[in-house]
């Protein structure tokens, strides 16, 4: 039995090889920042031409990259994560009350993380969102301190910055809920993406200033209902953080539908 059970496991392992094999030189996926052939055969490998798939630990969890190689992961491993804080107004009982929103950003906005984001979101490449997810591992650990505050981190939710639904027809997808889907396999936190819609198809924030990002987006994010947050501890996901404008107004908005406390995790900060 224990013969046969090795003859099982040896024959597995052999077709798994076998269709690794025909899979990687039928695809012929190339690392989105060397160019060289992704393959995970390391020893059938001419290295000039071939490397082998980044490969995260992350939360305890083996992650392998579709689009990024070995030799690549130095660049992102890095990276600096960044903690910075961000002050606004929210009217509440006719009061004003001045509220503080973390964000976590898992680099800052320079090459080659721009690149990758830009990838991301105007060529398609979703699946650099796993690889941007990791980069954003770091910087939750720096965000988890502040959302354990007052509760355990069980009670989190993650919501990302949603695009109008003109803009979402044209891309196809929203590179925001990428990443959170991506960060909630690794963090096992579930993702609501359908209680905040922006309700304000916005200009580009690209070119403005920073007053003009502010007043852009002034009222262009809305609850389902008003008690859509209620007890909920929400992090933000977004792919850049610039002035915040963009996360505070999604802060006020779900501020309205009661939530609890909210702190935002993005993949990059423009300093």
């Amino acid at each position: 039995m224990i013969v046969f059970n090795n003859l099982l496991l040896e024959v597995s392992n052999k077709s798994h090889c076998l269709f690794e094999e025909w899979k990687y030189l039928l695809l012929q996926e190339k690392c989105s920042l060397c160019t060289r052939l992704i393959h995970p055969l390391i020893n059938k490998m001419d290295f000039e031409t071939y490397s082998p798939p980044a490969n995260y630990l992350v939360n305890n969890r083996r992650i392998v990259s579709d689009v990024l190689c070995q030799f690549c992961l130095p660049v992102l491993a890095d990276c600096q994560a960044v903690l910075n804080s961000h002050q606004y107004f929210y009217q509440a009982d006719s009061n004003p009350v001045i509220c503080d929103l973390k964000v976590a950003s898992g680099a800052f906005f320079i090459e080659p993380i721009d690149s990758l984001i830009y990838r991301l979101k105007y060529s398609e490449d979703v699946l650099l969102g796993k690889d941007l997810a990791c980069l954003m591992y770091r910087a939750w650990q720096l965000l988890k301190a502040e959302i354990a505050k007052g509760g355990r981190c069980e009670e989190v939710c993650l919501v990302p910055v949603p695009l109008h639904k003109k803009r979402l027809n044209e891309r196809g997808f929203n590179q925001a809920e990428v990443l959170a889907q991506q960060l909630s396999s690794i963090l096992s936190i579930k993702v609501e993406s359908k209680l905040l819609c922006r309700i304000r198809n916005t200009a580009s924030q690209q070119k403005l200033s920073k007053v003009e990002r502010a007043r852009n987006v002034v009222a262009a994010f809305k609850v389902v209902n008003d008690e859509a947050f209620v007890g909920k501890k929400v992090i933000l996901v977004d792919d850049v953080c610039t002035s915040a404008a963009t996360l505070t107004e999604c802060a006020k908005a779900m501020k309205a539908g009661g939530a609890e406390a909210i702190h935002a995790l993005t993949v990059a900060f423009v300093p």
